[in-house]
């Protein structure tokens, strides 16, 4: 008897178990075809979108100094970050945000006024932030590459080595080589990279910085470009090796040569 009754419950368990797993199919099935469907619609609407907001990302560009900050890849993916994220809470205390944070701050309320006046013409990057800032950096790296290719010219010759090309850029930015001191990008870019706690205390409104990181952008490219490197190098490679080169650049070109 006591058999026949466990038995009757085991039974009534499974069965209750099957329906509910049933009820969760049916419950859930049709809200993921839902969001599966909707997924799809936002995607049609993006393509269809995607070519006048950046004909409008064109026209903000021509409004702002050009963020050439965004270039560095950690800086990237905090702008990435914040535009997936807009009401994430800051701390609001510099002491307490990364550098990364300090240094896209400025770019923040220009920015939001641009997404706010393509909400207003009926378009959106919302769920296409990736895309959306993947192209608008390309377009800032290709007017800095053209700022600096009209600023420096082309100052590589035919044949030269990477250590002759990155001297020919210093020579062009005015070095002294009987006293060679660093240029200001330069160490604001080192202490990024090396001495973070150093660079925080002059992080907000470093400009030093912009410009060394749409130096450096220009340079991985240009040198691309003359054939002196097989691809563009990373910024931070590239400017560990623009130090290792300025540390040999006055006795290379020193007085008597």
């Amino acid at each position: 008897m006591w058999l026949k009754l466990l038995l009757t419950v085991f039974v009534i368990c499974v069965l209750g178990a099957v329906y509910g797993v049933y009820r969760l199919h049916l419950y859930a099935g049709p809200k993921a075809k839902k969001a599966e469907k909707q997924a799809e619609i936002d995607r049609q609407t993006w393509l269809q979108q995607k070519h006048l907001v950046f004909e409008e990302t064109d026209q903000f560009l021509d409004t702002v100094s050009l963020p050439s900050s965004l270039l560095e890849p950690r800086v990237y993916n905090q702008q990435l970050e914040l535009l997936k994220y807009p009401d994430r809470k800051r701390f609001g205390d510099w002491r307490y945000e990364s550098n990364e944070e300090l240094i896209v701050a400025p770019l923040q309320e220009p920015l939001h006024g641009f997404l706010d006046s393509l909400k207003k013409k009926g378009l959106s990057v919302k769920g296409f932030e990736d895309e959306f800032l993947a192209e608008l950096v390309r377009r800032i790296s290709s007017r800095n590459y053209r700022h600096y290719a009209a600023q420096l010219g082309d100052f590589i010759r035919e044949g030269q080595d990477f250590q002759g090309a990155v001297g020919g850029f210093f020579d062009l930015l005015g070095i002294d080589k009987n006293e060679p001191a660093r240029p200001s990008f330069m160490v604001s870019l080192s202490n990024y990279y090396k001495e973070p706690m150093v660079f925080k205390t002059t992080a907000r409104g470093n400009q030093d910085f912009t410009e060394g990181i749409g130096m450096l952008d220009f340079l991985r490219k240009y040198l691309q470009f003359k054939g002196v490197t097989t691809n563009p190098i990373p910024i931070k490679e590239l400017h560990d090796e623009l130090e290792e080169v300025f540390k040999r650049y006055a006795p290379m070109d020193g007085p008597g040569d």
